[in-house]
């Protein structure tokens, strides 16, 4: 009948460990549901017994963890069902700023070789600034909000102009997300990448885009001989 109404797991407590809680645990168990048995939600007349029994749940195959650890697990569930992309707003200048200045930093370093540019130019306090005097600059921009802006992708007509997760929450499949979502969503068909940053063209390739052949200078520095290539979506 439970199987029916599609429940297929159980979470155990009780104060007869040895008798109902594990006669529970062995009929469930051998009827193939997920049975969770709360450890410290559990008790028995003769509390000796107890590592005794916890240790038969697990040989039948139960989960057996305390309430804590359950409460966790419940939270990082809520935390991902909380997941949304939306439009910036100015509440989120002080994340996005974040950002973009250490994501920039980590990834462009290498290329450009300008530490002045990286370390001195690039400021969170300025650039935050910049978007507070001019909340214009915030149009276009999605972030990425799980329970706090993780990452941002920023977007012009059908054309992808920026995309950055902070490094802390990289590979986690999160630039995909968005990527994903500025396709199906904003009906993005193209973008620029810097031709020396492999990572992010792999990324790019892996969502249906593809070198278009077109090449370019940088539009921000013309003068540091880097290029950018064009890549377009197959759809």
């Amino acid at each position: 009948m439970n199987q029916e109404k599609d429940i297929r797991e159980f979470y155990i407590t009780g104060a007869d460990a040895t008798g109902c809680v594990k006669s529970t645990c062995f009929n469930m168990t051998k009827a193939r549901y997920a049975v969770h048995v709360i450890s410290d939600c559990v008790t028995s007349y003769d509390v000796k017994k107890m590592p005794e029994m916890l240790a038969y749940y697990t040989d039948k195959g139960c989960e057996v963890k305390n309430l804590a650890s359950y409460e966790q697990m419940v939270l990082r569930q809520k935390g991902n069902n909380d997941m949304e992309i939306r439009k910036a707003t100015s509440e989120d200048i002080p994340r996005i700023a974040e950002i973009l200045v250490f994501s920039k930093r980590k990834n462009y370093r290498s290329i450009f070789n300008d530490d002045r540019g990286s370390f001195v130019d690039l400021q969170v306090c300025s650039l935050a600034k910049s978007y507070f005097d001019h909340p214009d600059l915030l149009d276009g921009i999605l972030v990425y909000d799980d329970q706090f802006v993780k990452a941002l992708i920023s977007v012009d007509g059908h054309e992808i102009k920026e995309l950055y997760v902070d490094p802390f929450f990289e590979g986690m499949g999160i630039g995909g997300k968005l990527l994903e979502y500025a396709v199906s969503k904003v009906r993005c068909k193209e973008l620029w990448v810097l031709d020396q940053n492999s990572r992010a063209k792999k990324l790019y390739s892996r969502h249906g885009f593809a070198e278009t052949g077109e090449v370019r200078e940088v539009p921000e520095a013309p003068e540091s001989g880097i290029l950018e290539c064009k890549m377009a979506g197959k759809g």
